[in-house]
């Protein structure tokens, strides 16, 4: 069963250009992001919390970029 947003995506080409401005505006930020913080993976991960990500967070620590919430996870899971 489709979800709701795939419905309206497929209904409306504002939603769909929407969607691909977001990801190529998101994509670009975390390019410009790993360049100024190195070793979190931002340019290939996105910010997703990919193994190698986590693996950032507990040597490096959060940046203000971080979202508290998560964080919050992370350091009561690695210590960060």
């Amino acid at each position: 069963m489709p979800s709701r947003l795939w419905t309206a995506t497929n209904k409306s080409l504002s939603i769909a250009a929407a969607s691909i401005i977001a990801k190529v505006t998101r994509d670009r930020l975390m390019k410009k992001l790993a360049a100024e913080h190195p070793g979190y993976g931002w340019e290939r991960n996105a910010g997703y919390g990919t193994p190698e990500h986590l693996k950032a967070l507990k040597q490096l620590g959060p940046t203000a970029w971080h979202r508290g919430y998560i964080c919050a996870g992370c350091t009561v899971i690695f210590g960060c």
